[in-house]
């Protein structure tokens, strides 16, 4: 049985997804000099991978199925973000007793930062976890559609308007110097929902991509994809996402799409898990690391360190991811045995 639900995942797609994880750490802690921003060009592929995998995923998703997956995510956000506020306390404690206090603690009194929240999954505590509650206002926006009997064409043409309208606001109106702030832009209905169909709409066609036998469509919209993500970057500065930046998504998911039925060996299927680890936590392990670093004198303030901290942060993340389930396991073994004894 376990063997039978082993071959049924898909573990290109879940190493993609690590890939993707990792990306999203490149964004946050760069590489120095003009290879660290082409790299944030091209990582900014990541959010649009994770929303098409959801809605790639979603696609045949009934009410009930979908609202299982919305309340998963929810959860996973709560926790998260409980983690990030009780670690965020506690260093600000550390630090300074009345900037915690008062700082800290008086921006969650701010309705300022409960609207840019609600209505723009503008999350501070901190800002990588605005895709969960994006996610989560996906489902629900796809929920309502169902609801009102709306069709996959009708999804379809919604999701494609909504990405020309993110693209217009953000790419070519910045080409006349209009710039739109990137939390406008950053979020579940220019951002999350528009990928979310894509990934609905590779589903729908997947049977047309498994008769393409050449991999060449996908390596040109890749490198099409990079290309215009750091030329973008180049000539029109940071963005949230790029045009690139959808298409080297669409690209990767139809390369796991190919390659969906193919093994990995071990290793591979224990990292393939850890995705979710590399994005939660890659923050909190940053900080360790580098007070870890500075206790023990390594100069981390060095140039050379910030070539080696996006690796080591990946690094360690990923262990982390592989570590963490197995200490739980070990921690429910021994409640358990525990109990008997007690019996």
């Amino acid at each position: 049985m376990t063997a039978t639900l082993e071959r049924k995942r898909n573990i290109c797609l879940d190493l993609a997804k690590v890939l993707a994880a990792c990306a999203v750490v490149c964004i946050h802690i760069k590489f120095p000099g003009w290879f660290g921003q082409a790299v944030d060009a091209v990582a900014r592929f990541a959010v649009p991978f994770f929303f098409m995998v959801s809605g790639y995923f979603a696609c045949y998703d009934k009410e009930d199925k979908l609202k299982k997956k919305l309340i998963h995510i929810l959860k996973i956000y709560v926790l998260s973000a409980a983690l990030y506020f009780v670690y965020g306390f506690a260093r600000a404690l550390v630090y300074d007793v009345q900037f915690a206090m008062t700082q800290y603690l008086g921006k969650y009194a701010d309705a300022r930062f409960w609207l840019s929240w609600l209505f723009l999954n503008n999350s501070r505590t901190p800002g990588h976890l605005w895709f969960l509650p994006a996610l989560v206002y996906t489902y629900g926006i796809q929920m309502l559609l169902l609801k009102c009997r709306w069709g996959y064409k009708r999804c379809s043409i919604l999701g494609i308007g909504l990405l020309c309208v993110q693209f217009m606001s953000g790419d070519i109106l910045s080409v006349f110097g209009i710039l739109i702030p990137h939390i406008w832009l950053r979020n579940f209905f220019l951002t999350g929902y528009p990928c979310f169909v894509v990934g609905m709409m590779i589903k729908k066609h997947e049977g047309n991509m498994d008769k393409q036998k050449s991999l060449l469509p996908i390596a040109g919209i890749t490198l099409i994809g990079v290309a215009e993500s750091c030329l973008s970057r180049y000539f029109f500065g940071r963005k949230e996402m790029y045009i690139g930046s959808v298409l080297i998504a669409v690209a990767l998911l139809a390369l796991c799409i190919k390659y969906r039925d193919k093994s990995y060996g071990k290793v591979l299927s224990v990292i393939s898990k850890t995705s979710l680890s590399v994005y939660i936590l890659h923050f909190i392990v940053d900080e360790v690391l580098s007070l870890f670093l500075q206790k023990v004198g390594f100069p981390y303030t060095a140039e050379a360190w910030r070539w080696i901290q996006p690796i080591a942060v990946c690094a360690v993340s990923v262990l982390a991811g592989v570590l963490i389930p197995v200490l739980f396991s070990i921690c429910r073994q021994y409640a358990k045995g525990r109990k008997i004894n007690e019996i």
